[in-house]
């Protein structure tokens, strides 16, 4: 190594003394590779760029020999450009930048909670139960830790046929008195009918419904009531359902990752449209049109219904779209729906509401991604005029510097159930006694009133309002925006003019972005006249809106800049 070094370095003696005029002309030679960091792309240096900037990959072979001997300006860009912005490459592109901006992928969220999942009545023993107490408590009784044995129903009754009440053969009691224990039965389920389960026979029923009996804790008695539903965990005639459609398993046969696949996949089916589709960006927000499945229609009509009320809330009501009348899990099919209310567009299906937990994060989400704005702590901490426990956060010290701006822009989201995707307008928004929160989903639970109404003293007497209302009698826009729903925020915030601005704030926001996310780097909007990009904003902003929000268009329009066409 050190033979090398001093080799190399002899020969650089040898050809400065040779050519002593290379030494002095080393820094205008310097000076001119910096300049050229902003002379224009070659041809296949800008179509190389363009294709990873639209479309995430490098250019074919095909592609770049189109440009093979064009100069940088060449119309055939042009045209090449058109092409790749009808392509599957552009559309998945702009999924991937939605999905950055939104950050909408929904694994993880509760969707199913435990009273009607299914888990193994033992480690590595392949049949399933529900470890509910109430619901084995009832079935089995005892203090409701029993499964059932690990043997076949058919072995304890020989006339067992699914559908038959099981017989429970006894075997003891416990610390809360006699229990029994019935088999298993395989079943094919819902999720694929090849394959047989083996299932706990009380867990295995398939009654539809059952009859609200008597007693000081029950609504409507004798009223009769859907056997997927939280009310009915008691009952012992109440199972899992045909091929138990009314349960999700855990460990092997977990399906919720399917559910929140198909959940990110209804809302990218969206962004297609209104970015590579064509259709109108800012209808992306504000569309009742969106698309589902059978693994979202057969979860919202057999199983969602099963949650807990004071948990996760995904039960489609009165003001949800009309769902199949026998969805098949299986069915890989997409198909357009419908959606009634307030629903609008991205901002209302369960892939952002369940990934944005509480109404706050909604609009904070939709300020960041759709308005270009973020909170900044305030430099002072300033208390006059405020309370440091003030419940109602936009009269609390500290905290109303943001929350006076983001609480108005939280009651859009309102009529959403947090810790959900329900519709809550089929609930009063204020009710005079617990019973009347109880009765509003029959056959009654309590559990409506805790989740989603707050107790409020109104004119000495005690009412329940709807959670986002809690605070309306001060703030009346509360109310107004609930009724408005998300496309209220759209409407009021998004597609106002920006400042003096001929185009709206979604306008400035989304070009921005876009340009930040084509170029790696932001528009320059410093007071230096040197490097201030304010009217290309405007010009960019101005032609979305007036080309009536076209995505395609002003992706075309960044990617065919002259800044573009340039480094850096």
């Amino acid at each position: 190594m050190k033979r090398f070094a001093l080799l190399l370095l002899t020969l650089l003696v040898v050809a400065v003394a040779h050519d002593p005029g290379r030494v002095a002309a080393a820094p205008e030679d310097a000076a001119d590779t910096a300049c050229k960091l902003h002379d224009e792309l070659s041809a296949t240096r800008r179509l190389r760029r363009t294709a990873l900037a639209l479309l995430g990959r490098i250019p074919t072979m095909d592609e770049y020999a189109q440009v093979s001997g064009q100069a940088s300006d060449d119309p055939v860009f042009g045209t090449i450009i058109d092409e790749w912005l009808k392509s599957d490459d552009y559309r998945l592109h702009m999924r991937r930048y939605h999905m950055e901006l939104l950050w909408t992928n929904p694994a993880g969220a509760a969707i199913m909670d435990g009273g009607h999942t299914l888990f193994p009545i033992a480690p590595n023993l392949p049949v399933w139960w529900l470890p509910a107490k109430q619901r084995s408590k009832s079935y089995r009784g005892g203090n409701g830790s029993h499964s059932c044995q690990n043997v076949a129903q058919t072995t304890l009754q020989a006339s067992y046929l699914p559908g038959d009440a099981p017989f429970c053969e006894p075997k003891g009691s416990d610390n809360a008195g006699a229990y029994c224990q019935e088999g298993w039965v395989e079943i094919n389920p819902f999720f694929d009918p090849n394959i047989k389960i083996k299932v706990c026979a009380f867990e295995a029923q398939t009654a539809a419904t059952y009859i609200q009996p008597d007693g000081s804790n029950y609504y409507n008695s004798g009223t009769t009531a859907p056997c997927n539903q939280r009310q009915a965990r008691g009952q012992k005639g109440c199972g899992c359902g045909a091929n138990l459609r009314w349960c999700l398993f855990e460990r092997t046969y977990d399906a919720k990752k399917e559910i929140w696949a198909a959940m990110q996949e209804q809302l990218l089916r969206l962004v297609d449209d209104h970015t590579a589709g064509g259709e109108p960006y800012d209808e992306m927000l504000t569309t009742k049109k969106s698309y589902s499945n059978g693994i979202l229609d057969h979860y919202l009509k057999h199983q969602a219904a099963g949650n807990n009320y004071t948990s996760i809330f995904n039960r489609p009501g009165d003001d949800a779209s009309t769902l199949p009348a026998d969805p098949q899990w299986f069915d890989e099919s997409w198909h357009a729906v419908t959606r009634p209310g307030a629903h609008a567009g991205i901002l209302t299906l369960p892939a952002y509401l369940l990934r944005y937990q509480t109404g706050r994060a909604r609009a904070n989400r939709f300020r960041i991604a759709f308005l270009g704005q973020y909170f900044l702590p305030p430099s002072t901490d300033d208390t006059d005029g405020c309370s440091p426990s003030a419940a109602d956060l936009t009269k609390r010290c500290i905290c109303r510097g943001c929350h006076q701006t983001l609480e108005p822009l939280t009651s859009y989201f309102g009529a959403f159930a947090e810790a959900g995707s329900s519709m809550l307008t089929h609930f009063a928004k204020e009710t005079a006694t617990i019973e009347g929160c109880a009765t509003q989903i029959l056959p009654g639970s309590n559990g409506v009133c805790v989740r989603f109404y707050r107790p409020i003293e109104k004119n000495s007497t005690t009412v329940y309002r709807i959670n986002p209302l809690e605070f309306a009698d001060d703030h009346a826009e509360y109310d107004t925006h609930y009724d408005q729903g998300p496309e209220g925020i759209v409407v009021d915030e998004a597609l106002k003019p920006y400042g003096g601005k001929p185009y709206s704030v979604l306008a400035w926001s989304t070009a921005r972005q876009l340009f930040a996310f084509l170029t790696h780097r932001e528009l320059s909007l410093s007071l230096d006249a040197g490097t201030n990009e304010q009217e290309l904003l405007d010009e960019l902003a101005t032609a979305f809106e007036e080309n009536d929000f076209d995505f395609k268009s002003l992706s075309r329009a960044i990617v065919m800049l002259p800044t573009f066409r340039r480094m850096p």
